[in-house]
């Protein structure tokens, strides 16, 4: 379980950036909008997770289990690697502004884009045996705090340091893939 978290905790810090960049650009961002602003996004990416599980959970009896870990590590591996890269060359042009026009449909767009590679990570947990209650818990829990932070984070202080947040989630993805692959696999 710890293994899940930790990866998750990766995932999580891209999430956390563009959600700081979301805090920072509205106005008027009290605890009760942020809770549900967090809510909705936490939703989307649960269910997004979801699919991810269930699209992979219907592939898991054609694959060895050596085999569904390997997947899932690659694919995490990949994430990481994104997720890198974007810190280091991606994030670099965000300036903060008001954004007037931010409402719940266009949290609910941001959410679904960037939550694909929650999709994935899902299909990931599939392949490495976590069962869907307990992957569900967990994103919705992680979920929830990461985007609540990030929002107050963003709002009271700006979004700074994201390029370091990005790419340390992304070294951190990979080196739990890594660590998972070691264990179960080699």
């Amino acid at each position: 379980m710890y293994k899940f978290i930790l990866i998750l905790v990766g995932l999580y810090l891209d999430g956390f950036v563009y959600m700081m960049q979301v805090g920072a650009t509205i106005r008027d961002c009290g605890m009760g909008k942020r809770a549900r602003y967090s809510l909705i996004y936490t939703l989307v990416a649960s269910g997004m997770a979801m699919i991810g599980y269930g699209v992979a959970h219907l592939f898991k009896d054609f694959m060895s289990f050596d085999l569904e870990v390997l997947v899932a590590c690659l694919i995490i591996v990949g994430l990481g690697m994104r997720m890198v890269w974007q810190g280091a060359i991606g994030r670099s042009t965000y300036v903060e502004k008001l954004d007037k026009t931010f409402d719940h449909r266009k949290l609910f767009h941001i959410a679904v884009v960037t939550n694909i590679d929650t999709l994935v990570l899902g299909a990931s947990f599939s392949f490495m045996g976590s069962g869907a209650l307990n992957a569900l818990l967990l994103f919705l829990v992680f979920g929830f705090i990461a985007v609540y932070t990030a929002l107050t984070i963003g709002y009271n202080l700006g979004a700074s340091y994201q390029r370091q947040v990005s790419m340390s989630g992304g070294v951190l993805m990979i080196i739990f893939a890594v660590w998972v692959l070691i264990e179960y696999v080699l």
